[in-house]
């Protein structure tokens, strides 16, 4: 599984947790934010059950939110 790595310039404190959204090109999108850092699964996937799979894999033990702001979300 090929992750990537995102350091934004403003983070909030934060715990660890799994964010799984629809993005504006209509598909799901992982992420795993934490404090300073923004890990993001390379895949996309086509439906909100299978990007949930793929989270529950990558991060286990950590909480995963599911949302959309795209279209059809």
């Amino acid at each position: 599984m090929n992750v990537r790595f995102t350091m934004p310039d403003a983070a909030p404190p934060r715990p660890p947790f799994v964010l799984v959204l629809r993005e504006d090109d209509g598909e799901w999108h992982v992420r795993m934010l934490t404090e300073g850092y923004i890990v993001s699964l390379t895949e996309t996937f086509s439906t909100r059950q299978d990007a949930v799979a793929a989270a529950a894999e990558a991060f286990p033990s950590l909480h995963i939110d599911v949302g959309s702001h795209g279209p059809g979300g």
